[in-house]
This record gives C-alpha cells, sequence and structure tokens, in this order.
C-alpha cells in the first residue's frame, strides 16, 4: 500500500514501474518513500533529487502539518530513517550513485551505496539538470531518457541479486511536460546561417519517456471560488498498456487548506489534505 498522501487516504496502484508529473505537493516524494517502506519490514527506500536546498525550501514552504505533528513519533521516526536522500548535483553524479546501489551482504564489508531489497528508487526533478545551470544547452534527448535507462537497468541488476526481490522506480517530475530537448546537440562550430537558418528542432521528452514505465500519474488543479481559499486538486492515473482508455483512469481528487487553529494558541497549522 503506497501513497503520496499521510494516511489514511486514497493508495496508488500497485505499480513496479511509475512516473508522476505536473504540479504535485512537496511532500509527495516524502509519504511516497515512507508508505512504501512502512508497509515493507526491512527495506528500504532511496531517494535521488538535484539540489537539497530546493528540496528542504519547497517542503518547508508547504507546511505538510501531518509531518510536522506525527515526523518525530517513534513508528514515522523508524519507517523514515529507512528512507535514504543523495543529492546528485549532475546527471553524471546522478548515474555513479546508481551504478554503485547493491543489495547489502552482512558476510561482506560495506564498500557502496548498499540498500535492502527489496526496494524502492525515486528520481526527483531530474529536469533541473536539464533545464537550469549553465550547460543546460550542452544536454540532449538522449541525456534524460539515459538516465531513466540506467535507473531501470539498476533496478532489473538490484532485483537479480536476491532470488524473489522486487525493485520499484518512481520517477517524480513536475516540469516533466515542459521539456523538451533537441536530439544532436548543436554543433558549437557551425554557425546558424550555414545550417540554413534552422537548428535542431527539441522533442518532448514526456512523449518517449511515458513508453518506459507502466503507470503514469498527471497531477493537475482547478481553481475553486474565492470564499473557499484554496484549488481543487486531480491525479490521474493511467496504466500505459490501455492506451487512450479513458474510462480505466484511476482519479484522485482533493482540497490542500490550512488546518485549523491549535488549541493553546491562535497559530493555525499546516496544510492539511481534504479528500473528495
Amino acid at each position: 500500500m503506497t501513497t503520496v498522501f499521510p494516511l489514511p487516504s486514497p493508495v496508488l496502484p500497485e505499480f513496479s514501474t511509475l512516473v508522476l508529473k505536473g504540479p504535485y505537493h512537496a511532500s509527495a516524494p516524502i509519504h511516497l518513500c515512507l508508505t512504501h517502506v512502512a508497509n515493507r519490514p526491512g527495506t528500504k527506500a532511496v531517494l535521488l533529487t538535484p539540489s537539497r536546498d530546493n528540496f528542504i525550501a519547497a517542503l518547508r514552504d508547504l507546511n505538510d502539518d501531518w509531518l510536522n505533528e506525527c515526523g518525530g513519533y517513534g513508528s514515522v521516526s523508524q519507517a523514515l530513517s529507512r528512507v535514504d536522500v543523495f543529492y546528485p548535483p549532475t546527471p553524471a553524479h546522478a548515474s555513479l550513485a546508481l551504478s554503485m546501489l547493491r543489495v547489502s551482504r552482512p558476510e561482506i564489508a560495506p564498500s557502496s551505496l548498499e540498500i535492502a531489497s527489496p526496494c524502492l528508487v525515486l528520481l526527483h526533478e531530474i529536469s533541473s539538470y536539464f533545464l537550469d545551470g549553465n550547460n543546460s544547452g550542452l544536454h540532449t534527448l538522449a541525456s534524460y531518457l539515459s538516465l531513466v535507462a540506467h535507473a531501470l537497468s539498476t533496478l532489473r541488476s538490484l532485483s537479480e541479486q536476491v532470488s524473489g526481490s522486487h525493485v520499484s522506480l518512481v520517477l517524480m517530475d513536475s516540469r516533466l511536460d515542459s521539456l523538451s530537448l533537441p536530439v544532436l546537440q548543436p554543433s558549437v562550430q557551425a554557425p546558424d546561417v550555414d545550417l540554413g537558418g534552422q537548428s535542431e528542432p527539441s522533442f518532448r521528452v514526456a512523449f518517449l519517456i511515458h513508453h518506459y514505465f507502466e503507470w503514469v500519474g498527471t497531477f493537475e488543479f482547478k481553481e475553486t471560488p474565492p470564499q473557499m481559499e484554496s484549488f481543487t486538486h486531480f491525479l490521474r492515473l493511467r496504466e500505459t498498456a490501455r492506451g487512450d482508455d479513458d474510462e480505466a483512469d484511476v482519479i484522485m481528487q482533493w482540497r490542500q487548506i490550512d488546518g485549523q487553529p491549535r488549541v493553546f494558541n491562535n497559530n493555525r497549522t499546516g496544510v492539511v489534505f481534504v479528500f473528495q
């Protein structure tokens, strides 16, 4: 039972590979990793995200009340201790981290990023590698796809290390739909005029990345009447094998609102999720 919300809440379908895109809440990756390991004793989750500062700032800005209230509880804290977060600053560092993942073996001294299996590997906001920074113009469509393919290859290797084990991959990328990359890297020696005034066209990464995953989830929201002071949020989940079958979609609907004032002061709690 895995979800991107505080429990009790709607749960995600069973999956081996899942991509989540769109404006999801900042605490979604935490809840996903937490609920994954909490229901699977002895497992761990590995979360790779490009920037520690951005990750923490987003969590602070959201102010998830459940994490504030329950994050320090013994059972929750114990489960969170089995979520390892790494901050590879470039795609090369992310690939290196993935290649170092191994299933832990008590008889051998640890020499790499050893994890228990089965487990969850979560790639978070990796479009930042290709949309931000001074080297963003050096990347191509293969840069993004190869990182995902590397993760899938790593998961297969981890699953083979222990008989009967199962490792899942989740890609969470809020800007995936807006990411377009060229197939070929533009030549720095050939001016645009020599190319007939046309540079290499860009292609939408999301169009191809869907083929790597069993499930695709898209977060959306719409404005509600002003007096409600909130948005209505949606998560539409589609199994890729079903193609364009809208009737088979799994849809979750909720609102994010500020909690009620606390009993002993006038300070309000953080954001809570109200399901519809």
